[in-house]
């Protein structure tokens, strides 16, 4: 006999992400930081069952091509992201987002720029996952952060040239 083992698994319902914002006072889907500097997004999220292990969510300016991502790991409701000196100047709009639950075989949501989410549930019966896609009512595609004081993008994409050689007989 076994003991002080996990619990076996009695929640096959996915986690759910009922708001984000910039702001933990109010919501704000748009939002200024400069390049180098810590950058908080709240977000309220929920769980039947087991509860929540981690969230993460990720960002990309369509330009540069140039992304970066941030995670919760203590459950707070707070993702700190310090965003890098590196980064190029512009506009970075949500790409994804995910949250997992603390089951062993963990169900999950993602939610996608496009306003879809995905779901993935442990179906216990069948012993594999299931998947549901749907429209999400979190606003997630014009979730914008504009980034200043980084980076200029480029702008020169001409190879140097060598425009004369000359050798010396010394």
């Amino acid at each position: 006999t076994v003991t002080g083992g996990q619990p076996i698994q009695t929640d096959f319902t996915a986690p759910e992400v009922s708001s984000i914002s910039f702001s933990d006072t109010t919501t704000l889907s748009e939002f200024t930081q400069a390049a180098g500097e810590k950058l908080q997004i709240y977000y309220d999220a929920s769980d039947i069952g087991s509860g929540i292990n981690y969230l993460s969510i990720g960002f990309r300016d369509e330009v540069s091509g140039q992304s970066f991502s941030g995670y919760d790991y203590d459950r707070d409701g707070i993702i700190t992201i310090h965003l890098s000196d590196s980064l190029f100047a512009g506009d970075y709009y949500l790409t994804d987002m995910n949250i997992y639950d603390d089951n062993y075989r963990q169900n999950h949501t993602s939610y996608s720029k496009n306003g879809t989410k995905t779901s993935r549930t442990w179906n216990e019966q069948e012993n594999t996952w299931d998947y549901f896609t749907s429209l999400s009512s979190l606003s997630a595609k014009d979730f914008k952060l504009t980034v200043t004081g980084g980076q200029p993008i480029q702008t020169d994409f001409t190879a140097p040239e060598v425009s004369s050689i000359s050798f010396s007989d010394t």
